[in-house]
């Protein structure tokens, strides 16, 4: 998607593109974002496996639609992890 954003531009970079483009479709309701803690697993010593809490934010962008909002719920309701 970003080599698709690709700007003849030295003003912003693609990123900042796809950035502003994802503020304004929220700000219209065309799409609802959602901040959601993503865990991470990371594999412990020998051939054990050991899950290490050390987690991070993403935006998650659904559809403001039915499906969207129903996806929604699910993921804030804990049915759906991330």
């Amino acid at each position: 998607m970003l080599r698709g954003l690709n700007l003849d531009s030295e003003l912003r970079t693609s990123l900042q593109a796809l950035e502003d483009a994802l503020e304004r479709a929220v700000a219209r309701n065309t799409l609802i974002r959602l901040e959601v803690e993503v865990q991470s697993q990371r594999p412990g010593r020998g051939s054990q496996q050991s899950k290490e809490q050390g987690g991070h934010w993403e935006d998650w962008y659904f559809l403001n639609t039915v499906k969207g909002r129903q996806a929604l719920a699910l993921v804030r309701q804990g049915e759906r992890k991330p």
